[in-house]
């Protein structure tokens, strides 16, 4: 038994339950277990000792749990997973997850080992809303939206969702996502923002197409099952975002972003942004892709000014994630507040 691989399902077990899924705390614990043991799941885990802490296994396992959930190839776990109708309940679950591992091995292996785990969030929309407000106000200018780590590119389409909080509201009331009560403390800024965006392009490893029904079932898949809110969310975004046409390059942030920077768009604001993508990338890539910020900041001016805007883990608070911003010329960090990785709480500084 492999300590590395059972420390490593316990940690993500506690953040489950911290993060407000049981069914995935309960999961990881019976996995954890079996994987002590030396049965079915570390006959599937065991060839992943190797992985990067990055490639976050014990998520890619659940994805793949509930890829088959979604899929209709794990009628055992059916019954558990409020994702398809089924009642969150310990007595029974650890029965069906072996019966679905030991039964899905290949389909598993397949799963863990080829695909990912993508951190599009359409909550995230009401803490970066705020940030792309303040950008607009401050420069005064339409704004060019390029998005690292870009997924299927719901959070480019952040415009398109409606946001209240108190007497506090933004956005197109008649849209099919609604972000309510998201903010605990403060607002953005002024609800009466006059806001252009002229551009959405976006890079990611393995982008997906939210037209596509098998690339939604990943998405889903991706969500913890026991979340329903966070599945409705994406649900009513999929509504949204398949009227545009949505491209998504297959890029590497190193080789795509000094290319969209080389030349900043005069009378236009670019906008970089991301959430939670920062941590897939090595100390050595997070220094480059600084570096190529700061780099085209120098060449920033007011009439085509940079921003970078990013939505990732604080150092201060766990389980928190940080809002910052700079904006060149000048380039200064400001912190803008802080939320909760699903963006269902977010306070204002």
């Amino acid at each position: 038994m492999s300590k590395i691989i059972y420390d490593l399902l316990q940690n993500e077990s506690q953040n489950c339950w911290r993060r407000g899924s049981p069914l995935y705390g309960t999961l990881l614990d019976f996995i954890a277990n079996d994987v002590e043991n030396r049965g079915f799941c570390w006959s599937i885990l065991s060839e992943h000792e190797q992985d990067p802490t990055e490639s976050v296994l014990a998520l890619r396992f659940l994805r793949g749990l509930h890829f088959l959930v979604l899929s209709g190839l794990a009628s055992d776990l059916e019954s558990y997973y409020p994702s398809v109708g089924g009642v969150f309940r310990k007595e029974g679950l650890q029965s069906a997850l072996l019966s679905v591992v030991k039964n899905n091995s290949k389909d598993l292996c397949h799963l863990i080992k080829e695909n990912f785990i993508q951190t599009n969030e359409v909550g995230r929309s009401a803490a970066l809303m705020g940030g792309f407000l303040q950008i607009s106000q401050a420069t005064s200018l339409p704004l060019n939206l390029l998005e690292v780590g870009a997924s299927a590119g719901f959070n480019l389409y952040w415009d398109y969702y409606y946001y209240q909080s108190g007497n506090w509201s933004w956005g197109d009331q008649a849209s099919a996502v609604h972000l309510y009560d998201n903010f605990t403390k403060g607002y953005p800024c002024d609800n009466n923002t006059n806001l252009q965006i002229l551009k959405r392009i976006g890079c990611d490893l393995n982008p997906l197409n939210p037209s596509s029904d098998t690339d939604r079932l990943t998405l889903l898949s991706c969500v913890w099952a026991d979340q329903i809110e966070r599945i409705n969310l994406l649900r009513s975004a999929f509504n949204i975002v398949e009227k545009f046409n949505i491209s998504i390059d297959r890029a590497n942030v190193l080789q795509w972003l000094p290319q969209q920077l080389s030349i900043l768009e005069s009378r236009t604001t670019t906008v970089v942004f991301h959430s939670i993508m920062h941590q897939y990338l090595n100390q050595l890539d997070q220094e480059k892709m600084k570096f190529t910020l700061e780099e085209a900041g120098s060449r920033a001016t007011k009439d085509s000014p940079l921003a970078w805007l990013r939505m990732e883990p604080s150092y201060k608070r766990a389980d928190y994630m940080d809002l910052k911003l700079n904006i060149w010329p000048g380039g200064s960090e400001k912190l803008l507040g802080i939320s909760e990785p699903y963006g269902r709480e977010v306070i204002w500084y």
